[in-house]
């Protein structure tokens, strides 16, 4: 339905306002008939999607965890190469005499967009285009580590190694929890939470798939100012799984 009028490639209606002394009134002033017939195409690579399927499928055997998903995207366009989730249902059962006992609703969500995710260590990469970007830090920086095992109220926050002192660019390197905080706490809860939301967290991805979840950021008490780039030169490519191919004359 939301691609129809690109697949059907049907004339769309240009809007116009005429006005009068009493109301204003949308009028169609003319149609585009140009619009050739576009195909929809899926980003899905069929190899990849298959390694996907029998890789999560040995996991699941092997580990016996409660559930299980794989993405695969290209990082420079946003398509998505594959997807899976286990457990999965196969849908010619579903309603069927064969169709298994434990196959329930729970089934029908994609936890893949649905369900929410904390990003680990992969969100050191926001902080750190963050300090750089507001020039909070130099990749000569030094932050020490407090040999693994840093008290601050309410919590310790604690990493893998106990190292001392690193330079910015270690704190990365080492994917320090320690170091991380400290350039957070030089960047300031505002400047971090308008950059969480420039790189899209807090919000729909944007894939175009059903129950795609905003996540959770909490936004701070001020807020302030909208953030510009994500990075430095950088850019954002929104998750997708389909894609138009150019109209063919």
């Amino acid at each position: 339905m939301i691609a129809e009028r690109w697949l059907s490639g049907r004339a769309v209606p240009f809007l116009f306002k005429s006005w009068s002394f009493t109301k204003t009134k949308p009028s169609a002033l003319a149609s585009r008939t140009d619009l050739a017939p576009r195909s929809v195409v899926l980003t899905l690579d069929r190899t990849l999607q298959t390694i996907v399927e029998q890789e999560l499928a040995e996991q699941m055997k092997q580990s016996r965890p409660k559930s299980g998903t794989v993405i695969v995207e290209d990082p420079q366009t946003g398509e998505i190469l594959a997807m899976a989730t286990a457990p999965s249902f196969n849908p010619n059962l579903w309603g069927s005499p064969l169709q298994p006992a434990d196959y329930g609703p729970e089934l029908l969500n994609n936890p893949a967009v649905e369900h929410v995710f904390e990003p680990g260590s992969t969100f050191k990469v926001v902080t750190a285009a963050a300090a750089l970007e507001e020039h909070r830090v130099t990749l000569s920086d030094s932050f020490f580590c407090e040999n693994g095992s840093w008290d601050i109220p309410g919590r310790t926050i604690h990493d893998h190694e106990r190292d001392g002192w690193l330079t910015f660019a270690q704190v990365i390197s080492h994917s320090s929890n320690i170091g991380t905080a400290k350039v957070a706490r030089r960047l300031g809860k505002d400047s971090l939470y308008r950059y969480a939301r420039a790189f899209g967290f807090g919000m729909p991805s944007g894939c175009g798939l059903p129950g795609d979840s905003v996540g959770i950021l909490h936004q701070t008490a001020t807020g302030g100012r909208a953030a510009s780039k994500p990075s430095r030169s950088g850019r954002k490519s929104a998750p997708h799984r389909c894609k138009w191919s150019t109209p063919t004359a």
